[in-house]
């Protein structure tokens, strides 16, 4: 039978496989070593490249892999400044509507008690009382709180979608 929780699991069991697997393939030296293999593929593969790119990068942010900021330059790199900013954009804020909506779903577990312990976390607590849209602003365009934080402290701070 489905189950949220057993999809959940699944996806997270496969991402999990993923970077540890493919974890030398998420660096700027492979990425730049290998550019023109790349660039090949892309001009082959043309918008499915484009749809390779943000599932990837959405399931990065998703589940917090930390080579977003890679794929942010890699995206302009590869697809020109606005075509590729745009995918950055939307793929990233596509991975943390999917985190957000997630961790809303369940705050209990493990990884969600250690988030809540850091010391960032009640610094970010601190700010989103004080001024809720201005300090979700900055911390989205100034690299003030690591990303992964930026993500799923809204959720856990009871913050809603909207």
């Amino acid at each position: 039978m489905f189950s949220f929780k057993n999809f959940f699991l699944a996806v997270t069991i496969l991402v999990l496989l993923f970077s540890l697997f493919l974890y030398d393939y998420l660096t700027v030296e492979f990425v730049f070593a290998n550019i023109s293999q790349i660039n090949i593929w892309i001009e082959k593969m043309g918008t499915f490249s484009i749809l390779a790119f943000f599932l990837i990068y959405v399931l990065i942010v998703a589940f917090s892999i930390p080579a977003a900021s890679l794929f942010s330059i890699l995206a302009g790199y590869l697809y020109g400044s606005v075509t590729g900013g745009i995918l950055a954009v939307i793929s990233a804020s596509t991975g943390a509507i999917i985190l957000f909506f997630l961790v809303k779903r369940d705050k209990s577990t493990k990884f969600i008690n250690s988030v809540k312990n850091h010391k960032s976390f009640s610094n970010f607590q601190q700010g989103i009382t004080r001024n809720l849209y201005s300090y979700l602003l900055i911390t989205r365009l100034l690299p003030i709180v690591p990303f992964w934080l930026a993500n799923l402290a809204p959720p856990l701070l009871g913050v809603s979608f909207k």
